[in-house]
C-alpha cells in the first residue's frame, strides 16, 4: 500500500548535513510528554506517539483538551486515534435536517495526497462530530460515483444532531494525516437509509421481495458475480394493468432512490424496460406507479407513470444514447415524483416533469428494480448498486472551511 505520510523526524534527518556519522532515530514510545519533533503528545495518556499514529493499545480515553490545539479524546476508556490535520465542516440547513439525515461534502483530497498530508486510499480520512469536549467518530462513505484522491471527492455522512430550519451546525470535522489509522468506519447502511452493492446472495435477508405482477410474467432475481441480475419473460408495464417482474422493498416518507444499471440484454422487443427504479403503491397489476428505466437503442430510456389505479399509462422518453453504466433516479415528495438519469460525472438530466398522483401515495410505498420484456421473450438487466436516502427540500448543504487545514495533534476515541 502506498503510504504518503512521513514522520517529521525522518524528514529532518534526510536534510541534515552528512558529517560522517549517523544518528539513530529517537524512540519515545510510551515516554511521558513533552515530546521532540516527529512525536506528538497524546493527552489522553500523557505519552508520546509518532506524529500521525494511534496511541499505545493500553492508552485510555477520557475527556479533555487536545494537544497542540486539538480536540480531546472521547470518554469511555477506549484508545485514542490521532491525526495531524483537520478541517471544519459547516452544514447549512434552510429547511432543517433531522437526526440521521445523509449529507455530502466535497473535498479536494487529491491536493492533500499531493502534499503528503493524506493517504491515497483515504483510510486515514475520518469524520467526527464535536459537541463540547466530546468528539465522536462516525461512519463516512465515498459516493459510488466518486473516489479518493480526486479533486472533488464526495463524502457522505449522517447528521448527528437535528438542525432546525434556517440554522447551521459547524460541529463536524474531517480528520486526516495518519500513517496506520486502522480500518475506517465506512458502512453505507450507517449513512444512507438503505444501501445494497449485492455482495451477499441472500436478497430476502436484506429485506427484498421478488414479485411477478400480472397473469403471464415469469422471472427471477439473483446475485451473480457481485451484481443483481433480474431476468424475465413478461408482458409490459403499460396500459391500465401491468405484467412484469419487480424486486422491491418498502420505504416511507420523502426520499431519493438511485440504481446503477451496468448491463442489459434487451431481448427481441424494441421497447423493453430494463431495470432502473420504480415507485409503486402495491403489487396489484393496476397500481399507480412511476419508473425510470433504460429501454433499447430505439428509445434509450423512459419514465412511464400511471397516476391513479387502473388508469392509462403515459410516458416521457430521453435520448443521449444507450451507455452503461447508467444511473436512474426517482425523487418522491408526498404525492409528487420526479425522474432523472445520469451517465456519470455527477451530471443528472430530468426526464419529463414532476407528476402528482391523483389519489396520493400512502406509506409505505414499494421501491425497487422493474423488468418487462414486453413480448414474452426473455430479457435481463444487471444492477451494480441500489441506494435510498431521505429527502428534505431544499436539501442541506455541507461545505469545508475555506481556511487552511488546522495542524496539530487531534485525538479522539473509537468510533460510535
Amino acid at each position: 500500500m502506498d503510504m504518503h505520510f512521513r514522520p517529521k523526524l525522518a524528514f529532518l534527518l534526510l536534510l541534515a548535513p552528512q558529517w560522517g556519522c549517523t544518528v539513530d532515530d529517537l524512540d519515545l514510545t510510551s515516554k511521558t510528554c513533552p515530546c521532540t519533533d516527529g512525536w506528538i503528545c497524546d493527552e489522553a495518556t500523557n505519552t508520546c506517539v509518532p506524529a500521525g499514529q494511534s496511541s499505545p493499545p493500553d492508552g485510555g480515553g477520557g475527556s479533555g483538551a487536545g494537544g497542540a490545539g486539538g480536540a480531546g479524546g472521547a470518554g469511555g476508556g477506549s484508545p485514542s486515534v490521532c491525526f495531524a490535520f483537520r478541517q471544519k465542516i459547516t452544514i447549512n440547513a434552510p429547511a432543517g435536517a433531522p437526526l440521521g439525515y445523509a449529507v455530502a461534502v466535497e473535498a479536494d483530497h487529491a491536493a492533500q495526497v499531493a502534499a503528503q498530508h493524506s493517504r491515497a486510499d483515504g483510510q486515514d480520512v475520518r469524520l467526527a462530530y464535536q459537541s463540547g469536549d466530546d468528539v465522536e467518530e462516525h461512519h463516512r462513505v465515498v459516493d459510488p460515483e466518486s473516489d479518493w484522491n480526486q479533486s472533488d471527492t464526495k463524502i457522505w455522512f449522517r447528521v448527528q444532531q437535528t438542525i432546525p430550519p434556517a440554522e447551521t451546525d459547524d460541529g463536524y470535522y474531517v480528520y486526516y494525516g495518519n500513517l496506520a489509522p486502522g480500518p475506517a468506519p465506512a458502512n453505507p447502511n450507517q449513512v444512507y437509509s438503505f444501501w445494497d452493492s449485492f455482495d451477499d446472495p441472500d436478497l430476502e435477508a436484506r429485506g427484498w421481495t421478488f414479485s411477478t405482477i400480472g397473469s403471464t410474467a415469469t422471472g427471477s432475481a439473483e446475485v451473480v458475480a457481485g451484481h443483481l441480475q433480474v431476468s424475465g419473460t413478461t408482458g409490459d408495464a403499460w396500459g391500465g394493468n401491468d405484467d412484469f417482474v419487480f424486486l422491491h422493498r418498502q420505504v416511507s416518507g420523502a426520499f431519493v432512490v438511485d440504481a446503477e444499471v451496468v448491463a442489459v440484454d434487451p431481448g427481441t422487443n424494441a421497447f423493453p424496460k430494463l431495470g432502473g427504479v420504480m415507485i409503486r403503491q402495491s403489487i396489484a397489476p393496476s397500481s399507480r406507479n412511476r419508473l425510470m428505466s433504460p429501454v433499447s437503442a430505439n428509445v434509450p430510456r423512459t419514465t412511464s407513470y400511471r397516476l391513479a389505479d387502473g388508469e392509462a399509462t403515459a410516458e416521457a422518453a430521453a435520448s443521449q444514447g444507450n451507455t452503461f453504466p447508467e444511473l436512474d433516479r426517482l425523487v418522491r415528495t408526498a404525492a409528487a415524483v420526479q425522474a432523472f438519469f445520469s451517465l456519470g460525472g455527477g451530471v443528472w438530466f430530468e426526464v419529463g416533469t414532476e407528476t402528482t398522483f391523483t389519489a396520493g401515495l400512502s406509506d409505505p410505498v414499494l421501491v425497487g428494480v422493474p423488468l418487462a420484456s414486453r413480448d414474452l421473450a426473455p430479457c435481463q438487466a444487471e444492477v451494480g448498486w441500489f441506494r435510498v436516502r431521505p429527502l428534505v427540500s431544499p436539501e442541506p448543504v455541507a461545505a469545508l472551511s475555506l481556511a487552511p487545514p488546522e495542524e496539530g495533534s487531534f485525538c479522539f476515541g473509537a468510533q460510535r
